[in-house]
């Protein structure tokens, strides 16, 4: 008797706790991507983006006329000469090449410098958020980036939560 009672508290004990259980889930690209933050951090990306497009273009123009120079004078020319203006062109192509890459290079930094604040930020309020609601766990929903396959109703979408708390 004493045994079945211990059992039965011990379901009752177990049942209560699982009970008490709650776990959320936020797609974090939807609440990013409603922050000021993150607009403002992609005008500054589309802004640096558009300034190293322009300046590409400045030297292709620039490359392309002088190879268009080159070839058309090329046969006149002394060779010292034409070898003197062929480095120079094949230089010119080099400095863009490396251009190009050193702006994709800065891009691609400047976007994690940008993104860092902001992650800093969703982190901090979904770390409040779940404290909040008592939750134990706030799983990552975006396709493609978890293995979560399925959340059930009873899952609590922290979503309007953490847009609440960040004023959106």
């Amino acid at each position: 008797m004493k045994k079945l009672l211990i059992a039965v508290l011990c379901l009752m004990s177990v049942s209560t706790f699982a009970q008490e259980l709650k776990f959320g889930h936020i797609n974090t690209q939807e609440l990013m991507s409603a922050m000021p933050e993150y607009q403002s951090a992609q005008k500054q990306l589309e802004d640096t983006q558009l300034m190293y497009a322009e300046e590409m273009k400045k030297l292709e123009t620039e490359f392309q006329s002088k190879y268009s120079t080159l070839q058309q004078e090329a046969e006149k020319l002394d060779p010292a000469i034409r070898a003197s203006r062929t480095s120079e062109v094949e230089k010119m192509y080099e400095n863009m090449q490396t251009f190009q890459q050193t702006a994709q290079e800065n891009l691609q930094k400047k976007a994690m410098e940008l993104q860092i604040p902001i992650s800093e930020k969703i982190k901090k309020t979904l770390a409040e958020v779940g404290a909040e609601l008592k939750l134990i766990y706030i799983f990552e929903i975006q396709e493609g980036v978890t293995p979560i396959l399925y959340y059930s109703s009873q899952s609590i979408d922290v979503l309007p939560a953490a847009k609440k708390k960040l004023g959106l």
